[in-house]
Protein backbone atom coordinates (compact mmCIF):
# COMPACT_ATOMS: atom_id res chain seq x y z
CA UNK A 1 0.00 0.00 0.00
CA UNK A 2 1.44 3.34 -0.89
CA UNK A 3 -1.28 5.95 -0.01
CA UNK A 4 -4.01 5.74 2.10
CA UNK A 5 -6.28 7.82 0.21
CA UNK A 6 -5.99 9.36 -3.23
CA UNK A 7 -7.88 11.76 -2.99
CA UNK A 8 -6.08 13.02 0.23
CA UNK A 9 -3.39 16.05 0.26
CA UNK A 10 -0.43 14.90 2.85
CA UNK A 11 -1.24 17.38 5.39
CA UNK A 12 -4.79 15.52 5.80
CA UNK A 13 -3.09 12.36 5.89
CA UNK A 14 -1.12 13.00 8.13
CA UNK A 15 -3.71 14.86 10.54
CA UNK A 16 -5.72 11.73 10.33
CA UNK A 17 -3.69 9.08 10.58
CA UNK A 18 -0.18 10.56 11.79
CA UNK A 19 1.15 9.72 8.13
CA UNK A 20 1.72 10.43 4.73
CA UNK A 21 3.68 9.15 1.66
CA UNK A 22 5.15 12.41 -0.69
CA UNK A 23 5.64 11.37 -3.98
CA UNK A 24 9.31 12.82 -4.84
CA UNK A 25 9.62 14.23 -1.85
CA UNK A 26 13.28 14.55 -3.18
CA UNK A 27 13.58 14.28 -6.96
CA UNK A 28 15.41 11.31 -8.88
CA UNK A 29 18.40 13.00 -9.77
CA UNK A 30 18.88 13.76 -6.03
CA UNK A 31 17.90 10.74 -4.82
CA UNK A 32 20.96 9.36 -7.45
CA UNK A 33 22.88 11.20 -6.13
CA UNK A 34 22.93 11.03 -2.87
CA UNK A 35 22.85 7.02 -3.80
CA UNK A 36 26.24 7.23 -4.90
CA UNK A 37 27.30 9.39 -2.81
CA UNK A 38 27.26 6.58 -0.11
CA UNK A 39 28.64 4.52 -2.36
CA UNK A 40 31.18 6.53 -1.60
CA UNK A 41 31.15 6.88 2.11
CA UNK A 42 31.45 3.14 2.01
CA UNK A 43 34.80 2.89 -0.05
CA UNK A 44 36.21 5.77 2.08
CA UNK A 45 35.03 3.70 5.74
CA UNK A 46 32.94 6.28 6.90
CA UNK A 47 30.16 4.20 7.80
CA UNK A 48 29.26 2.63 11.57
CA UNK A 49 27.83 -0.09 12.80
CA UNK A 50 24.33 0.15 13.73
CA UNK A 51 23.55 -1.47 17.11
CA UNK A 52 19.39 -0.63 16.51
CA UNK A 53 19.80 -3.15 13.21
CA UNK A 54 22.74 -5.22 13.68
CA UNK A 55 24.26 -5.81 10.38
CA UNK A 56 23.58 -2.76 8.63
CA UNK A 57 25.60 -0.02 8.50
CA UNK A 58 25.32 3.60 9.07
CA UNK A 59 25.90 7.53 9.16
CA UNK A 60 24.93 10.03 11.37
CA UNK A 61 25.05 14.04 10.53
CA UNK A 62 26.67 13.73 7.39
CA UNK A 63 26.87 17.28 5.88
CA UNK A 64 25.32 16.03 2.47
CA UNK A 65 21.88 14.91 4.54
CA UNK A 66 21.97 17.51 7.34
CA UNK A 67 21.96 20.16 3.88
CA UNK A 68 18.77 18.10 3.43
CA UNK A 69 17.57 18.00 6.48
CA UNK A 70 17.73 21.44 6.44
CA UNK A 71 16.28 22.62 3.31
CA UNK A 72 13.43 20.30 4.19
CA UNK A 73 11.72 22.08 6.99
CA UNK A 74 9.33 24.18 5.35
CA UNK A 75 8.42 21.45 3.80
CA UNK A 76 7.62 19.11 6.64
CA UNK A 77 6.23 22.14 8.55
CA UNK A 78 3.62 22.24 6.03
CA UNK A 79 2.82 18.91 5.72
CA UNK A 80 2.64 18.03 9.79
CA UNK A 81 0.79 21.45 10.75
CA UNK A 82 3.81 23.19 12.95
CA UNK A 83 6.86 24.85 12.74
CA UNK A 84 9.74 23.06 12.63
CA UNK A 85 12.99 22.84 13.88
CA UNK A 86 15.66 20.13 12.57
CA UNK A 87 17.16 17.79 14.85
CA UNK A 88 19.45 15.64 12.78
CA UNK A 89 19.85 13.90 9.31
CA UNK A 90 20.67 9.63 9.17
CA UNK A 91 21.10 7.15 6.48
CA UNK A 92 21.51 3.60 6.78
CA UNK A 93 22.43 0.63 4.39
CA UNK A 94 19.85 -2.39 5.18
CA UNK A 95 21.33 -5.90 4.29
CA UNK A 96 19.94 -9.18 2.92
CA UNK A 97 18.10 -10.65 6.03
CA UNK A 98 18.54 -7.67 8.49
CA UNK A 99 15.90 -6.78 10.40
CA UNK A 100 14.19 -2.76 12.05
CA UNK A 101 12.09 -3.99 14.86
CA UNK A 102 9.38 -2.66 15.66
CA UNK A 103 9.40 0.95 17.84
CA UNK A 104 8.31 4.49 18.07
CA UNK A 105 11.06 6.90 18.22
CA UNK A 106 12.51 8.86 20.75
CA UNK A 107 12.22 12.53 21.97
CA UNK A 108 14.33 13.89 18.70
CA UNK A 109 12.08 12.12 16.08
CA UNK A 110 8.87 14.02 16.72
CA UNK A 111 8.47 14.42 13.19
CA UNK A 112 10.79 11.90 10.56
CA UNK A 113 11.04 11.32 7.13
CA UNK A 114 11.92 8.16 5.92
CA UNK A 115 13.29 8.35 2.06
CA UNK A 116 14.32 5.69 0.20
CA UNK A 117 17.40 5.86 -2.09
CA UNK A 118 18.30 2.60 -4.03
CA UNK A 119 19.02 -1.01 -4.04
CA UNK A 120 21.00 -3.77 -5.79
CA UNK A 121 17.21 -5.10 -7.46
CA UNK A 122 14.57 -2.43 -7.99
CA UNK A 123 12.03 -5.41 -8.93
CA UNK A 124 12.00 -6.78 -5.31
CA UNK A 125 9.63 -4.45 -2.73
CA UNK A 126 10.90 -3.60 0.49
CA UNK A 127 7.89 -1.78 2.27
CA UNK A 128 8.41 -0.23 5.52
CA UNK A 129 5.01 -1.22 7.92
CA UNK A 130 3.61 1.81 10.05
CA UNK A 131 0.78 1.54 12.48
CA UNK A 132 -1.60 4.67 12.08
CA UNK A 133 -3.11 6.86 14.72
CA UNK A 134 -6.56 4.18 13.66
CA UNK A 135 -4.58 1.67 14.90
CA UNK A 136 -4.44 0.01 11.75
CA UNK A 137 -1.02 -1.68 10.76
CA UNK A 138 -0.48 -0.94 6.84
CA UNK A 139 2.93 -1.45 4.53
CA UNK A 140 4.24 1.14 2.74
CA UNK A 141 6.15 1.45 -0.63
CA UNK A 142 8.50 3.60 -1.56
CA UNK A 143 10.05 4.35 -4.57
CA UNK A 144 13.44 5.91 -5.00
CA UNK A 145 12.83 9.48 -4.06
CA UNK A 146 9.66 9.21 -2.29
CA UNK A 147 9.21 9.94 1.34
CA UNK A 148 6.84 8.81 4.21
CA UNK A 149 6.25 11.32 6.62
CA UNK A 150 5.58 10.07 9.92
CA UNK A 151 5.17 11.52 13.61
CA UNK A 152 7.96 9.31 15.00
CA UNK A 153 7.28 9.65 18.82
CA UNK A 154 3.48 8.03 18.60
CA UNK A 155 3.44 5.88 15.90
CA UNK A 156 4.85 2.36 16.00
CA UNK A 157 6.86 1.31 12.60
CA UNK A 158 8.95 -1.62 11.34
CA UNK A 159 10.84 -3.43 8.54
CA UNK A 160 10.70 -7.40 7.67
CA UNK A 161 13.53 -8.95 7.42
CA UNK A 162 15.37 -7.07 4.19
CA UNK A 163 14.88 -9.20 1.01
CA UNK A 164 17.37 -7.40 -1.34
CA UNK A 165 21.11 -7.68 -0.93
CA UNK A 166 21.64 -4.25 0.19
CA UNK A 167 19.15 -1.46 0.17
CA UNK A 168 19.39 2.07 1.21
CA UNK A 169 17.45 4.36 2.78
CA UNK A 170 18.06 7.93 4.65
CA UNK A 171 15.89 9.74 7.76
CA UNK A 172 15.34 13.61 8.83
CA UNK A 173 13.99 14.25 11.78
CA UNK A 174 12.43 17.66 13.36
CA UNK A 175 10.65 18.56 16.65
CA UNK A 176 7.44 21.26 17.03
CA UNK A 177 9.46 24.67 17.74
CA UNK A 178 6.60 25.14 20.09
CA UNK A 179 5.83 21.51 21.16
CA UNK A 180 7.37 19.81 24.70
CA UNK A 181 10.28 18.76 22.77
CA UNK A 182 12.22 22.18 21.48
CA UNK A 183 14.99 21.65 23.56
CA UNK A 184 16.07 19.05 20.92
CA UNK A 185 16.70 20.68 18.10
CA UNK A 186 19.47 20.14 16.92
CA UNK A 187 19.80 17.07 18.46
CA UNK A 188 21.65 19.14 21.24
CA UNK A 189 24.69 20.00 18.62
CA UNK A 190 25.68 23.60 18.44
CA UNK A 191 25.02 23.20 14.80
CA UNK A 192 24.31 20.27 12.37
CA UNK A 193 26.71 18.56 10.95
CA UNK A 194 28.49 17.85 14.26
CA UNK A 195 28.90 14.23 15.66
CA UNK A 196 26.14 12.99 18.20
CA UNK A 197 25.85 15.02 21.11
CA UNK A 198 26.63 12.90 24.38
CA UNK A 199 23.81 15.03 25.96
CA UNK A 200 20.87 12.99 23.38
CA UNK A 201 18.39 11.16 25.02
CA UNK A 202 19.23 7.57 22.96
Amino acid sequence: MTIVDLEMTASESYREFGFAVVPGFISRDLADFLSTYMNLLGQLDRFFHDEQVPGTLITYGDPAFETVLARSAQKVGGIVGAHVLPTYSFARVYYEGTVLGRHADRPACEHSVTVHLASSDDSVRYPIGITGLDGMDRMVDLEPGDGLVYWGTQLQHWREPCPTEWFTQFFLHFVDADGPFRSEAFDKRDYLGLPPSPEAKR
